[in-house]
Order: structure tokens, then C-alpha cells, then sequence
């Protein structure tokens, strides 16, 4: 990761990353590979009062309690709250991206678009929802992506969804994986990846995955014990990802693969976030409930593994994050962020 940074404005947000219910392997860790400030703090191995860090705690009351912290450079806070971390690292060892090897998603037959035409490879089209919109999607390349609006409630089907070119934009609604789990994956469409490298076309090529809409989000990543077909027939060679974008294709390193994520009403996540060339920026609810529901449901939970090229957090309430190595992608390396 180049840069961590986490602003919980005035009102007291912030994260919270703490072992799962009945986890008692070490985890929860953060790696910042940035060198950014490790001239004059680097060495301390502490926290120092300072707006500028590879690792950057912003805002007057931003609460972060995290178990430890590895960064190549310094670790800084420039609000009223130190920072609370069980072990600071500064001038730590460089971690290398773990997931550079796996093998990707492809994509394949066009899924089926409720709303209207489906997108195909040769003509791409965004499959668009908007108010009084109720639909179920089921896996398959979305060739255009998805545009998400006013008061649209979508749930997902068990399996892999494959955005190829449109990437998600969410301005509203409500996304569900309630009934299984699943993998998104943000990519371009094969058909234009060649022309995307020097031009970019909204429908055709990668674009951000943002589904920071205004309503809810509950989505939970692929098992790896379930089989996800066509990949695989006992298990699952993906098992643990929930977003993820193609660090290869044209928006990588170029603003087109960022993942947003958030929900006004109520987030509730499992799995792990993956963009080698892009930016996760993660915003919680507005409630303060953690992970148990509040009288109307809502939560504010994000049990995930975050591996990024950059990394944010934002949000007016404090975002509660449980580590289970089990429900993410499994590492060999520490590391809750690359």
C-alpha cells in the first residue's frame, strides 16, 4: 500500500479491528509500504503529532484502535486522539503484493440484465436501476456494468459477477448478497482491452467499482469450500474474495480502479477487497450499533481484508472491523493492508 489514511471528521469515527468471536490466531495487522515521513519520525516506532504520514489519522475525535502497525515511514495524527496500536513498526520491511500470482476471473456469456437488453462483448451496455426497481441478479459478465440510483433494491445470487467495462456506480439503493456469496470483479471487455490501454471508453473499459450508495450494503465473499462454477467443481480457487479489480487491465494506476464502499443506513461486509493499482475507500453507516443490528437493523460492520495500492476510511460513526482469517483469502503473509 502507498498510503493509509483514516478521517472520522468531528464526530468521533474512525475503525475499530479486534479478533472475531472465539479467533485466537494473531491477526488484524496493517502494512503501509510508504516511505512518507520517515524523516524525522521513522525510527520512533510511535505515533507523533504531525498532518503528514504513511500512515495519517485525520480529523478532532477520529478513534483508531488497531492491533499493530508495520510502515515503511511514519505513523501521524494531527487531531485530539492518539492513536491506540498494540505495536508500531516504523521503517518496517517492504511487503509484496500476495495475490499478484492468482490467476483472475475471465469473462464470459453475458448476464442477464432485468431492466433491459443485456450487454454483450461486441456492444456493451449499461444494465441501469433506479426507483421501484426489486430485481435479482444471477453470475455472469455484466458487459457495461451497473448503474445503481434512487431507491433500487438489488440482490445477488450465489457466484461470480464479471464487470467488464461500465465498472458500478451507485448513487442510491440498496445491494445484497443475503441469499449467498459472491465475487465481484471489475475488469475491461475483452473485446476493446487492447484500445482501452490508450483510450478510454466508459462502456468498455475498467472503471471504478462504487457502490457507496446512499441506502444499505450486506455482501459476503465466496466460500472456499463451495464450488464456484466454471472455475472449479469441488472448492474454490477464489474462496474469500468479495471485490476485486484486475490490476491488469487499463484503469489500473489510472483512477479507473477504485473500490468504494459504504452505506448510509447500515453496512454489514465479510471477505477480502483486493485493487493492486487502485484506491479502497471505505465509509461506514452513520450507526454506532458495530456489528450487532440496532431496532431497525442496521449495522455498522466491515469484517474484511483490505490489499490496495492506496487505502481510506471515512465516516461519521466509529466502523467496527473483527478479524477471521476465515473468511477471507487466505495469506501466508501478515497483513491486514498491503
Amino acid at each position: 500500500m502507498a498510503a493509509a489514511k483514516i478521517n472520522g471528521g468531528g464526530g468521533g469515527g474512525g475503525i475499530r479491528i479486534f479478533p472475531a468471536a472465539g479467533v485466537t490466531a494473531p491477526g488484524g495487522y496493517v502494512q503501509v509500504n510508504s516511505d512518507c515521513g520517515a524523516v524525522p519520525y521513522g525510527a520512533n516506532d510511535a505515533c507523533a503529532k504531525d498532518p503528514k504520514g504513511a500512515f495519517e489519522v485525520s480529523g478532532s475525535n477520529t478513534t483508531v484502535d488497531i492491533p499493530a502497525l508495520y510502515v515503511q515511514g511514519a505513523c501521524t495524527y494531527s487531531g485530539n486522539n492518539p492513536p491506540t496500536i498494540g505495536t508500531v513498526d516504523e521503517q518496517a520491511g517492504y511487503a509484496g503484493d500476495p495475490l499478484a500470482l492468482i490467476r483472475p476471473p475471465v469473462a464470459g456469456a453475458p448476464g442477464t440484465c432485468p431492466t433491459g437488453a443485456s450487454g454483450t462483448a461486441a456492444t456493451p451496455k449499461a444494465c441501469s436501476f433506479k426507483n421501484g426497481d426489486i430485481v435479482t441478479l444471477n453470475p455472469g459478465t455484466y458487459y457495461g456494468g451497473w448503474s445503481i440510483s434512487g431507491s433500487a433494491k438489488i440482490t445477488l445470487s450465489p457466484g461470480i459477477y464479471v464487470i467488464a467495462g461500465g465498472g458500478i456506480a451507485q448513487t442510491g439503493g440498496s445491494l445484497d448478497s443475503a441469499s449467498g456469496r459472491v465475487l465481484i470483479f471489475g475488469t475491461d471487455d475483452p473485446n476493446f482491452a487492447t484500445a482501452c490501454k490508450s483510450t478510454n471508453d466508459n462502456l468498455k473499459c475498467q472503471q471504478d467499482l462504487d457502490v457507496s450508495g446512499t441506502g444499505s450494503i450486506s455482501l459476503k465473499g465466496l466460500s472456499g469450500t463451495v464450488p464456484c462454477p466454471p472455475y472449479s467443481t469441488t472448492g474454490c480457487p477464489f474462496g474469500g474474495m468479495l471485490l476485486w479489480q484486475d490490476g491488469g487491465a487499463s484503469g489500473a494506476y489510472q483512477g479507473r480502479a477504485d473500490i468504494f464502499v459504504g452505506g448510509g443506513g447500515s453496512t454489514n461486509l465479510e471477505g477480502t477487497i483486493y485493487t493492486a493499482g487502485g484506491d479502497v475507500s471505505l465509509s461506514g453507516s452513520s450507526s454506532s450499533t458495530g456489528c450487532t443490528p440496532n431496532g431497525s437493523g442496521n449495522l455498522n460492520c466491515a469484517a474484511v481484508q483490505i490489499i490496495a495500492w492506496t487505502f481510506q476510511i471515512g465516516g461519521s460513526a466509529i466502523l467496527n472491523m473483527p478479524y477471521d482469517p476465515n473468511l477471507f483469502y487466505h495469506l501466508a503473509l501478515k497483513g491486514l493492508v498491503r
